[in-house]
């Protein structure tokens, strides 16, 4: 009797060690086909964060093939691609507010709608509901000078208050322009950090008066 309930409480051990836990992901330190990146740039006083996945083209067909023109795209692979930025900005003429967005793009032949959506959380754009929108541009698609063999994010015509956003892969390249407003950054800053230490002397006050004379801003608190 004593053997048999032995050989039960063996069996059912290894039946527990060979279930796998529901309660956990498997498989989470196997490298994935399309590596996981990040570029950051900052513009003015604005950090602008995208982090997403690198397809490969691997000899594909891109841009209407692989990336079907009219057709919602994750803007890269796996899950949503992320964009965060931490001030208020200007996407394309349309203002959009600090914070973390899903990024997903709708390319065509002759240009590209941008959606950023508050849900930055989902598997790609498989479940994506256009009722989440926080914003949609319309961005461009031009042809690149070389191939991309990896999808590429760029930042570059980088500006004071201005950069432009490029998605590359293959001989395409789909971009749009984020402006932020530096002027009302730095003053805001500005009357912030004059009521700490840099208030009780008069090289803080003079070094924010010279911004404003320098960059013909709020010249009437600039003077005072």
């Amino acid at each position: 009797m004593q053997k048999f309930f032995t050989t039960i409480a063996i069996l059912l051990g290894v039946l527990v060690l060979s279930v796998p836990s529901f309660g956990q992901t498997q498989l989470t330190t196997t490298p994935r086909t399309s590596q996981k990146a990040a570029t950051m740039q900052r513009i003015g006083l604005t950090d602008v964060k995208v982090v997403y996945h690198r397809p490969a083209a691997k000899d594909r067909e891109i841009w209407g093939k692989l990336v079907p023109y009219g057709t919602i795209w994750r803007a890269g692979a796996n899950e949503n691609t992320v964009i965060k930025f931490t001030k208020d900005v200007t996407i394309e003429g349309e203002k959009l507010s600090a914070g973390v967005y899903g990024l997903h793009l709708i390319p065509e032949e002759t240009g590209c709608t941008v959606i950023f959506s508050n849900n930055s959380t989902s598997w790609g754009s498989f479940t994506y509901n256009k009722a989440e929108d926080a914003l949609r541009v319309e961005g461009k698609i031009t042809p690149t000078m070389h191939k991309y063999e990896f999808l590429t994010v760029e930042f570059d015509k980088i500006e004071r208050t201005s950069a432009d956003l490029n998605f590359k892969w293959g001989k395409k390249k789909i971009s749009f322009t984020i402006e932020t407003d530096v002027d009302a950054a730095v003053i805001a800053n500005l009357r912030n950090e004059l009521r700490d230490r840099a208030g009780f002397s008069w090289q803080g006050w003079n070094e924010a008066a010279a911004y404003c004379l320098q960059n013909e801003v709020n010249l009437k608190e600039g003077l005072q």
